[in-house]
């Protein structure tokens, strides 16, 4: 099983598919597991609020996104490994 590591930029490759799009799907979908920082939700919602507001879109662009970012299959919402994986996977 893969484990990989996502971080902000790479989750919003995906949300706001740019020029990295279909690269970001394929890694994604060839991850076992997937971990992150506390931070990625925040800093996402950050993002999303942030390029909703300087590029004028639509709210319904931003209830999409938003909308998007809670459906994504992220293990325990992407926000922690559990301390038993975590052990496990470093001591492999």
């Amino acid at each position: 099983m893969s484990f990989g590591y996502i971080d902000t930029s790479f989750l919003l490759s995906i949300l706001f598919e740019d020029q990295n799009y279909e690269k970001s799907i394929d890694c994604w979908n060839e991850l076992g597991k997937k971990f992150s920082s506390i931070l990625l939700e925040i800093e996402s919602r950050i993002n999303i609020y942030r390029y909703f507001t300087t590029q004028d879109k639509e709210k319904v662009w931003y209830q999409e996104k938003e909308k998007e970012l809670q459906e994504l299959p992220l293990e325990q919402r992407l926000n922690m490994i559990l301390s038993w994986e975590l052990k496990s996977f470093l001591f492999l």
